[in-house]
């Protein structure tokens, strides 16, 4: 029943959890699997719209270091959500995600882009707790055109600071946790995202 429910699951990824929620959430009743679990879920939140409900799957896979379903779930959150700056919360989340991914899907549906790329590279930077002049610095750019686009993506994300913004976009492939850092510390190597 396992590789049953990863077929049914496949309808989901298509943008079609009305056909299979029902299913999916039966078998997984059966199987008890963390991650069929967070499957049905998925299916159920699509199906009912629920771009909240979206966010909690994309954390639930963002957990599980399941990182082409997080793309995916937060894709769906941008189409649920009905708020814009949710919505782009959600779709700058699952570029993020996607950037992080050797080898995205070419299941995944795409979610409407919410920042530009340049603003990408410069919220992607923000969130390692690059300073601006660093981020101009690194991306040939004057401190003053990197805060234009940090303030773009804050007006878009509906967000006023660094500390918001580090807030709004979790979880995130591109921050670092304490421990992490420390162990780059100690052991000398450098941060690679999972």
């Amino acid at each position: 029943m396992f590789f049953g429910s990863l077929a049914l699951y496949d309808a989901v990824r298509y943008g079609r959890a009305d056909l299979v929620a029902d299913q999916l959430g039966a078998a997984t009743e059966d199987l008890g699997s963390p991650l069929l679990r967070a499957m049905a879920a998925h299916a159920e939140a699509q199906r009912a719209g629920d771009g909240w409900a979206l966010d909690r799957v994309a954390e639930s896979f963002a957990q599980m270091h399941a990182n082409v379903l997080v793309i995916e779930a937060f894709a769906d959150a941008a189409r649920a959500h009905h708020d814009e700056a949710d919505r782009n919360r959600s779709a700058t989340l699952a570029a993020l995600w996607q950037r992080h991914t050797p080898a995205p899907n070419a299941l995944s549906r795409a979610a409407p882009a919410a920042l530009t790329e340049r603003e990408l590279d410069v919220v992607q930077r923000t969130l390692t707790g690059e300073s601006s002049k660093a981020i101009a610095e690194a991306e040939f750019l004057s401190v003053r055109t990197v805060d234009n686009h940090l303030g773009q993506a804050y007006r878009k994300l509906g967000v006023g600071s660094r500390d918001e913004l580090r807030n709004a976009l979790q979880p995130n492939p591109t921050v670092r946790t304490l421990g992490e850092r420390r162990d780059e510390r100690t052991a000398g190597t450098r941060f690679l995202p999972r």
